[in-house]
């Protein structure tokens, strides 16, 4: 993960937003994300949203992630 800041506009995160991603390289669910984090699946949805915008990422739901584990793994 330390590789992370390579990530185009990574760096422009906020602090939580970089949480969310290190669960999501986890592999972690939204709902143990949400649990973790003590959020609603609603509002964790809408900041997935904003994190895939700003890291550039603009594929289906279900792609996302695939997307940004091949991002941070072409980094390593």
């Amino acid at each position: 993960m330390c590789h992370l800041h390579k990530l185009p506009n990574y760096d422009s995160l906020r602090q939580d937003e970089k949480e969310i991603v290190g669960l999501l390289l986890q592999g972690r669910s939204n709902a143990d994300i949400c649990n973790e984090l003590c959020l609603g699946e609603k509002n964790l949805e809408r900041k997935l949203g904003l994190i895939y915008t700003q890291l550039g990422i603009e594929k289906t739901a279900k792609e996302k992630k695939v997307v940004l584990l091949a991002k941070v793994l072409a980094l390593v």
